[in-house]
């Protein structure tokens, strides 16, 4: 492990995020040129072979290499550019000014994930100075469009340019927080991730003139079948994933771990869930990482007050855990919704799951217990969705990890109000994400 200069260090990562944040790369458009040129800059100022690749004007990807001598396959370093929007008038400070108040960085794609592609360059250029015999090349690859699906980022390059990109291992966005239970710390690893099945509730109704009220109205109907989606438990799934997670925290806590074994029985999650001595939030994820899920986001109906449609629409964010289909998923949609409410489903993406089986994992255990004496590293399914299920098709093993020391509840402001991060947590990104790739790739 080398001696840090921790100022010096924590200084130039936040000097890069700050660039990176200032880049108003909001999808749609996307716009991701902007920080694939900031990027693309620090790079080349520093010898490394870099190359932008556009898939559409101004949606660009970038891929950098540090050589290794060959001897071990390559080693990805990934994470995408592109941001959700952010309602600014809602923010404390401009979402893309990238201001520091009390130690933290505000700004859209503070969380998710600029902060990770600035740890992920920062590590890459350490390398570089600090000669370190690599066996394996290291490749850095940001890309754009994540936030809709990769057509133009992960998934373009995957499809174009797979040799620029081919690994055995990876580390990509998903995990690295930290889970308190019971006075323990579980550092989360990305070893799975749901899929997405997005749909349409379509109802009918008599169309009419507002003044004349009848119940066969189609807006009411669709009330109706978002009230029974909303109120439904569907059905719980273990995975492989959730069963290696709930047995790892149950193993490390003994005899308080007993408990969270009911999560792994049908018939008993729901209590279990509900004894747990761990916040909302932690319940909320638990759900999700054991049942497939539905959110409307989208309402369409009408185009007049005083006319009654005959039509209304709800756009639904449904999240399908690995090994479910939409065939499987529409089962259990229609246990909920009647026949009259229509499911068109717009999307189908399956879920995937990398078991910690693995040298790397077994690394990431070694140098986080380093930096987290009293934490465990634990396999986890993220629930949303990340380019990982891209790039596993080019046979890569894909971890999502980015060491962080944040509370946990910092989480929580992805894609919301006020994403921001504290410049002390991008220090210890940049230190234990070293630790881990540099010791990998050199042994």
């Amino acid at each position: 492990m080398p001696h840090w200069d921790d100022d010096a260090l924590r200084d130039e990562v936040t000097r890069v995020l700050q660039g990176l944040l200032r880049c108003n790369t909001t999808n749609p458009p996307g716009n991701e040129i902007l920080a694939i040129t900031f990027l693309a800059g620090l790079l080349k100022q520093a010898g490394l072979e870099t190359t932008i690749l556009e898939s559409a004007p101004a949606r660009a990807n970038l891929v950098s290499v540090l050589r290794g001598d060959g001897s071990l396959r390559p080693f990805l370093l990934m994470g995408h550019v592109d941001v959700v929007p952010a309602e600014a008038d809602l923010w404390e400070h401009p979402p893309f000014a990238a201001e520091l108040h009390n130690g933290f960085i505000y700004g859209r794609g503070a969380r998710d994930m600029k902060n990770t592609v600035a740890v992920e360059l920062m590590v890459v250029l350490l390398l570089q100075r600090n000669r370190v015999p690599l066996k394996r090349d290291v490749i850095f690859m940001a890309n754009a469009d994540e936030e809709a699906g990769g057509t133009n980022g992960a998934k373009w390059m995957m499809q174009n340019h797979p040799d620029l990109i081919r690994a055995e291992y990876a580390l990509n966005e998903g995990g690295g927080a930290q889970l308190p239970v019971n006075g323990r710390k579980f550092i989360l690893c990305q070893t799975g991730e749901k899929g997405n099945s997005r749909f349409v509730v379509r109802t009918h109704g008599t169309p009419g003139h507002g003044s004349e009220p009848h119940p066969d109205n189609a807006i009411l109907h669709l009330a109706d079948a978002l009230t029974r989606l909303g109120e439904a438990h569907l059905p719980i799934h273990v995975t492989d994933t959730a069963r290696a997670f709930v047995e790892a925290i149950a193993a490390e806590l003994g005899a308080d771990g007993e408990q969270w074994l009911g999560l792994l029985d049908e018939s008993s999650f729901w209590h279990t869930l509900e004894s747990l001595n761990v916040g909302d939030g932690v319940k909320r994820r638990l759900v999700a990482t054991f049942t497939n899920t539905v959110v409307p986001t989208i309402l369409k109906a009408g185009g007049k007050t005083n006319v009654i449609p005959s039509v209304a629409e709800a756009y639904v964010d449904s999240r399908k855990l690995p090994g479910a289909t939409n065939a499987s998923f529409l089962k259990e949609l229609r246990t909920v919704l009647p026949a009259w409410a229509e499911i068109e489903f717009t999307g189908d993406t399956p879920g995937i799951e990398s078991m910690p089986d693995s040298p790397l994992f077994e690394k990431i255990k070694l140098v986080m217990k380093r930096y987290v004496p009293d934490g465990v590293v634990v396999p986890a399914l993220v629930v949303g969705g990340t380019d990982a299920r891209h790039q596993t098709k080019l046979g890569t093993l894909v971890y999502g990890f980015s060491p962080s020391n944040a509370d946990p509840s910092e989480s929580e402001r992805v894609h919301g109000h006020n994403e921001r991060v504290h410049v002390d947590d991008l220090l210890f990104g940049v230190k234990a994400m070293y630790d881990i790739v540099s010791e990998f790739c050199a042994e």
